[in-house]
This record gives C-alpha cells, sequence and structure tokens, in this order.
C-alpha cells in the first residue's frame, strides 16, 4: 500500500497543476487506474483474513450521522459525475452517539452506496438509517435505493458469494472483483445483523442490512447554536427531486421547523405568495440551482422583486458550483450559496446565521458584518478557525513527506516535518502544535512509543490530537494506535478528503471551543 499511496497522492497533486487536455486525460486514467487497483488490494486483503478468521472489530463511540454524512461526502463525486442525487436520511430516532467499529460500517456503506452508483445510469441514490424495533433494541437498518437496472431473481441468489457478480457481462462493463458483497454479508454477520435484496429488472434495487449499534453518550464540545433556536420557523424548499424533498422536510419537521416544499421554481414563487397573503410568510426558502423552468437565481429575483416575499433569506444550492455563482448570488440579493452535499450541521450554522443572528465562532465583528457577507461553505468552515494552524507532520519516507505535505498545503496549512518519532518529540516539546500526523512505523523511536512520550510530557495539563498515519491494513493496527494514546486514524494511501475530515473534527471542535469562551 505504501507505493500505492505515492501513486495516488502524486497523481492527484499532479492533476491539480496547469496540464493540456491531453495531459489531464492521461493523468486521471492514471488516477482511476490506480483506485481501482487499490480496491482489488483492499478487497484481497479482508477477503484473506476473513477466511484466516483474523478479522478483528473495535467497539468505540462514535456519531453515527457523521459516519453516514463522511460516506455521502466521499461518494459525492461519482455520483455528481452521472447526474445522480445521492441522498442521505437519518431518521430523528437514531441517537447521535452509539457504540460499534465506524470504520467497519464505512467500508459496509461505502461499498453498497459505491455499488448503487456504479449500477444506476439517472436518478437517485437513497441512504436511509432506521431503527429496527423487530429485530432487537439497539438494531439499526440500513437501506439503499437506486433507480438503476435491477437484478434477476436468479443473479441475487449468488450475489453474496465470493468472486461472484450478476453475469460476465457485468463484469465486463463495470469491472470489480466480486469479492465486495461477500465481505459486506461476513463483516454483518459480526455485527449481528442480517443483509438482503430486493430488486427487479429495470426498476432498480434495494440493499438494505441490520446491524446492532447500542447507543452511548459522546463528549462534545459546547453547543454555541441548537436547533431549538429554530423551532417554528418555516421554510420553502424547492427542488425538482422529490425524494429530496420528502428527505428534507422530514429532516427538518424532526427539528421543529415548518418546511414546505415545490417542485417548479414558479411554483415555489406562487406558494410564498400565496403564504405572504395569509400572514403566514416563509423565514428562508432553500432554492436547487438546477430546475426544470427557470433556475434558481430567476426563482431567488422573482421572489425579491415582489414586496410580498422581499424579505425572506434566499438560501442556493447546487451540485458543483461554476466560476462567477458567488458574484451572480451577491449581486441579486442571495444569502447564502452552498455545494452539496451539506451536512446537518452545516445547514443548522447557515439558518441560524440567517435567522438568528447568530455566528458560531468567529471575530468579534463577525456579526456585524453577517448581512453583507455571502454564506458559502468555505465561510462556514472559516467560523471554526481565525488563523491557519501549523502542524507537525511525523513521516521517515521522503516521497510520504513531500504528498502530505502538498495535500496539507492546499487545505491551506502550514506543515513542518520530523523524520522519525524522537524528532517529533523534540518539535512539539520546543513549540506545541495543535495537531500532529504521526507514522506508526518509524526508525529510531516508532510512532507508537512517540506519542507515548508525548503523552507523558503533557500529563493531565493538555492533550494534542495524535492522528496515525500507516499503511498497513489489519484492523489491529487501527486499535493498537488508539490504545497507544493516538485520538484517530488515517489510512495510506491518504487522500485530501480523509485528510479534511480530520482536520474538521479535531481542529473545528476545538475553534469552536475557544470562540465560546472568549
Amino acid at each position: 500500500r505504501t507505493p500505492m499511496n505515492a501513486i495516488i497522492g502524486m497523481t492527484g497533486l499532479l492533476l491539480d497543476t496547469a496540464l493540456t487536455p491531453e495531459q489531464h486525460d492521461f493523468a486521471d486514467t492514471v488516477r482511476r487506474s490506480s483506485d481501482a487497483l487499490l480496491t482489488i488490494v483492499n478487497d484481497i486483503l479482508d477477503f484473506s483474513k476473513i477466511e484466516a478468521g483474523k478479522l478483528q472489530f473495535e467497539e468505540l463511540a462514535f456519531d453515527l450521522r457523521m459516519a453516514v454524512e463522511d460516506t455521502v461526502e466521499l461518494l459525492a463525486e461519482p455520483a455528481q459525475s452521472k447526474g445522480l442525487e445521492l441522498i442521505a436520511l437519518v431518521d430523528a430516532s437514531i441517537p447521535a452517539g452509539v457504540l460499534g467499529d465506524p470504520g467497519r460500517l464505512r467500508q459496509i456503506l461505502v461499498n453498497l452506496v459505491s455499488n448503487a452508483i456504479k449500477f444506476t445510469s439517472s436518478g437517485e441514490v437513497l441512504l436511509h438509517v432506521a431503527r429496527d424495533p423487530e429485530a432487537g433494541p439497539h438494531m439499526l437498518r440500513f437501506t439503499i435505493t437506486d433507480t438503476g437496472i435491477g437484478i434477476s431473481k436468479e443473479a441475487q441468489a449468488k450475489l453474496f458469494q465470493a468472486f461472484m457478480q450478476a453475469d460476465s457481462s457485468t463484469t465486463r462493463r463495470f469491472g470489480g472483483t466480486g469479492l465486495g458483497l461477500a465481505i459486506c454479508q461476513r463483516l454483518v454477520t459480526q455485527m449481528k445483523g442480517q443483509i438482503g435484496v430486493e430488486s427487479r429488472p429495470g426498476e432498480g434495487s434495494t440493499f438494505w442490512f441490520t446491524a446492532q449499534f447500542p447507543e452511548t453518550a459522546l463528549a462534545a464540545p459546547p453547543a454555541v447554536i441548537s436547533w431549538n433556536r429554530l423551532r417554528g420557523r418555516r421554510i420553502l424548499h424547492v427542488n425538482p427531486n422529490r425524494t429530496v424533498r420528502k428527505a428534507l422536510q422530514q429532516e427538518l419537521a424532526a427539528q421543529g421547523l415548518e418546511c414546505l416544499s415545490a417542485e417548479t421554481g414558479q411554483a415555489a414563487v406562487e406558494l410564498a405568495q400565496t403564504a405572504a397573503a395569509m400572514q403566514k410568510p416563509f423565514d428562508l426558502a432553500l432554492i436547487e440551482l438546477h430546475l426544470t423552468d427557470m433556475d434558481g437565481f430567476d426563482t431567488a429575483t422573482a421572489l425579491k422583486q415582489d414586496p410580498r416575499t422581499a424579505g425572506m433569506r434566499l438560501v442556493i444550492l447546487t451540485t458543483a458550483g461554476r466560476r462567477g455563482d458567488g458574484s451572480t448570488a451577491q449581486a441579486l440579493g442571495i444569502d447564502a450559496y452552498l455545494t452539496k452535499p451539506i451536512r446537518q450541521s452545516q445547514l443548522l450554522e447557515c439558518f441560524c446565521h440567517l435567522l438568528c443572528g447568530v455566528v458560531p465562532a468567529s471575530s468579534p465583528d463577525a456579526s456585524a458584518s453577517a448581512a453583507s457577507t455571502l454564506i458559502t461553505r468555505h465561510t462556514l468552515a472559516e467560523t471554526h478557525a481565525t488563523t491557519v494552524p501549523r502542524l507537525l507532520l511525523a513521516e521517515d519516507n521522503p516521497v510520504n513527506q513531500k504528498v502530505a505535505c502538498k495535500m496539507l498545503e492546499k487545505l491551506g496549512y502550514r506543515v513542518d516535518v520530523a523524520s522519525n518519532g524522537q524528532e517529533a518529540v523534540a518539535a512539539h516539546e520546543r513549540a506545541p502544535y495543535p495537531l500532529i500526523f504521526m507514522d506508526c512505523q518509524m526508525p529510531e523511536v516508532d510512532g507508537f512509543e512517540a506519542t507515548a512520550l508525548i503523552r507523558k510530557m503533557e500529563g493531565k495539563s493538555a492533550h494534542t490530537p495524535i492522528v496515525a498515519m500507516t499503511a498497513n491494513a489489519m484492523q489491529g493496527d487501527r486499535e493498537r494506535c488508539l490504545a497507544a494514546g493516538m485520538d484517530d486514524y488515517v489510512a495510506k494511501p491518504i487522500r485530501p478528503k480523509d485528510l479534511q475530515t480530520v482536520l474538521e473534527t479535531w481542529l473545528g471542535h476545538r475553534a469552536a471551543r475557544t470562540g465560546t469562551t472568549g
């Protein structure tokens, strides 16, 4: 996996440079082929561990909604490239904190959702999480529904067998080893659940599985904002996709908001005008940019130009941001321009910012400038950190150093490098870092020993987040990292999205705590 880390990482960085169309096509082919090869390597490693009886599971407290949203964010790009709506719906009855193995859950979700995307050419993929009380008090049911090609009854019977796919033409057309579903079945069995499929050719498929996740409390930073502040607010949601409308309506209703939806821009304008005439105006409109009659900008303009609806706050949602859209949105008086997929926490921040004047964490004068600033995913992220932190990377391999540094720099961070654990401990002792990325296998002092030394040095007065980075594919390695005092784990080959997730988890929360005490 270490050579794969270099190939995938460097190819990703190469694609971000100025290339001719032909060079970009060549590099993109290398990237896609490397991703496919890595999937095959991972599947074979996992299956061999299962066959050898060496599959290990952890029991950690984790945020289940975040695990689901991580999966959707990871797979958003392939879904968007096919014009598919990728929708996640987590029922309000699902506890935030659960006990289980988040890595194995994500592995199952990524496999099933990516399969749904692969075999769907148009329409949508819906990931729904609900309780399954009939199966047990802690049993949850995960359902992945697509509008794809469907599967015959004969093919369904052998789907979960190793090295089997629906038919040979499927292998030729879509690729894959035929191991993914077999691995999922064994993982689900270990999680005391079941897995199955319902499908008809030409009508799409529904894959489902159950798994046991007991509820637990999560340590969380003090809440600056909450849905309670928005109870009773009226939201107008404009989206051409019925499933998307239904999912958001259900999600907002569970939080105490009233959400009405419209399929087209014209229908939205008429609904807003009627509501205003009945003295029940909407507080905010959430408008999909790409509609069937007029686009989101035209819809927003129509709402702004009518005195009856001009007071509504306006949020544009789009699958992919286009150059110049931000300037257009500001010129039209739109309040926010957000790219999908959007996390529930981001939606909450945006709503609180616009409807309650609450800025989660920022500079003292942030609320004063809120009215004139277009809210984007970037401005929401900036409210969690007002300075650019300098991070420490402990890694002995020069190629891996270069890959990780470039990725972190592109994410906006400054990086210092230590070539072994001893250098890492000394660097942190000289000037403590807000976060350390620690390779596990290094000369002189390895990552485990270095972490222990840092924890001893800190005592009870401080706790620096330490994130393990390792090419070891064994699940027990993650457990060893956490037992050694590390806080999180990134498997090689590392990807920018993985780094972004960890940075948001640890630096974002720390910034939020800082912002609430000032």
